[in-house]
């Protein structure tokens, strides 16, 4: 698998995410020979979502919170390499990357002769900053100007006031953000220095006035080249004790966390309780991230052509259901029902899934117009896969979470040459317990039913019974066949 981009960085400020466990109704046994249908759970992500895509050409953050508090609290503030845009993402880009990685647990399915009939812990979200609604005001003072820093571009975005930021002068972006509103930490405005002492400008956003929302609108970053260094110090800013993270990756070929232990979780680590109708789950992956001090990134999903082309699942994982759909089939549908279009949109897109040209905003000869892949306004997709050749993309999800003395360093995406291995949501769990097939529900069986044989009995059975109807019916012609002869004689 080829994989086309190289180091540079870009800057994500992540926050808290929530984790549960729905789970499913219980089922019952019927009596006789039976087979236990899979039971489900499913893992779901809300609060905070972030997504990256990297190419050669160009790094694409989608950023969205879901705030809990007043609105025109809320505040975010990003440091970004020189030539960084920003714009607004639609809610069903984010929502489908969820949905499309989100882990679900079966149980596994138990033949018997018989007769009878998760949980999960969330966190709150945040933002890097929040706004001191005393000292915000509208959007000019927002770009107030100050000797010692640079407003390079401010813009309103969609329900957001946004302006681009740069400055040498140690402390004076911390001035600048407290003068305007946000209430920055004591403990980042050193950090904050450091990036600008490395060259990163800064994005500031906040909700234009009068404008209500119930959810903040995904933020959409633009980075000109491809940018794999993220500095995660930045998540220090609000941290009490652990930082929850989920991150979706869009580029080609499977990747990994650089410098962290990673892990996955497979169906041999999980176990089935039938009383409960939940697996272990939860437990097993708090304990795979509690691992190496809490630092461990578990891959809890990773699949090559999962935007344009269904993914195939383990056969027995869900009944009725062999391969996922393509993430763009779920993206279009999404966007319909959030209303972000007004007609139902085209997602059969087979005819890209296998192409090595790649997807430009500007196509030239043997290259993929982008556009082919917007519908109305939702453009999501086509950016996601601009310098990219949708044959190599893989999709990915990471979590982990973090002690806040392991936010001391970057963060770094790096191609995983040595494995590229697909890594399912969906999984089956290798154990179970509290079955209703178990040697007290057999005898309990068996002394108000008489004994069914199993098939194999059955079928022996059958065959000495096949044969014996054989024999008797030759002996019965060869009888028919001498008495004749006696007659004619």
């Amino acid at each position: 698998m080829r994989s086309r981009f190289r180091p540079r960085s870009l800057a994500i400020p992540l926050a808290t995410l929530a984790f549960t466990l729905a789970p499913p109704p219980a089922r019952a046994c019927g009596g006789g020979m039976f087979t236990v249908q899979s039971e489900s759970e499913s893992t779901t992500v809300s609060g905070h979502r972030v997504a990256i895509s990297i190419s050669t050409e160009q790094t694409v953050l989608w950023d969205q919170i879901q705030y809990q508090g007043d609105p025109k609290d809320f505040g975010w503030v990003m440091p970004v390499k020189t030539g960084a845009t920003i714009g607004v993402g639609s809610d069903a880009w984010l929502e489908s990357l969820d949905a499309a990685t989100a882990t679900v647990i079966a149980s596994p399915e138990i033949e018997c002769f018989s007769g009878g009939s998760g949980s999960g812990s969330g966190c709150g979200c945040g933002s890097l900053a929040t706004l001191d609604a005393t000292k915000a005001g509208g959007d000019n003072n927002l770009r107030q100007s100050d000797p010692d820093v640079s407003v390079l571009h401010s813009a309103t975005v969609g329900p957001y006031d946004t302006v681009t930021l740069s400055s040498s002068t140690p402390g004076a972006l911390g001035q600048w953000f407290t003068t305007h509103g946000y209430a920055i930490p004591a403990d980042v405005q050193p950090i904050l220095d450091d990036y600008a002492t490395q060259g990163f400008d800064f994005i500031a956003v906040r909700l234009t006035p009068g404008k209500g929302v119930a959810q903040m609108k995904p933020l959409r970053v633009v980075t000109k080249g491809a940018l794999t260094t993220f500095p995660m110090r930045m998540l220090a800013a609000g941290a009490k004790k652990n930082v929850a993270l989920s991150l979706f990756v869009v580029t080609e070929g499977r990747s990994a966390i650089k410098g962290f232990p990673g892990a996955t979780i497979t169906g041999e680590d999980l176990t089935w309780d039938f009383t409960t109708h939940a697996s272990d789950y939860a437990d097993v992956r708090a304990k795979k991230l509690a691992a190496d001090s809490g630092r461990t990134f578990l891959t809890t999903y990773a699949a090559p052509g999962a935007l344009l082309a269904p993914v195939p699942i383990a056969a027995h994982a869900l009944e009725s259901q062999q391969v996922l759909p393509p993430l763009v089939e779920t993206f279009f549908t999404r966007a319909l029902e959030n209303k972000e279009v007004s007609a139902a949109c085209s997602s059969d897109y087979a005819m890209y899934a296998e192409s090595t040209a790649k997807v430009a905003s500007a196509p030239g000869t043997g290259e993929t117009d982008a556009g082919v892949f917007s519908c109305g306004k939702i453009d999501d997709l086509g950016v996601a896969l601009t310098g990219l050749h949708p044959k190599d993309v893989w999709v990915m999800r990471f979590e982990a979470n973090l002690p806040k003395e392991a936010l001391t360093a970057d963060l770094t995406i790096e191609p995983l040459a040595s494995d590229q291995t697909p890594v399912e949501s969906h999984l089956v769990t290798g154990k179970s317990v509290n079955d209703t097939c178990g040697a007290g529900a057999l005898a309990s069986f068996a002394e108000t039913r008489p004994r069914k044989p199993p098939p194999r009995e059955m079928a022996l059975t059958a065959l000495l019974l096949g044969l014996a109807a054989a024999v008797a019916r030759r002996l019965a012609r060869t009888g028919r066949g001498r008495t004749l002869k006696v007659a004619a004689t």
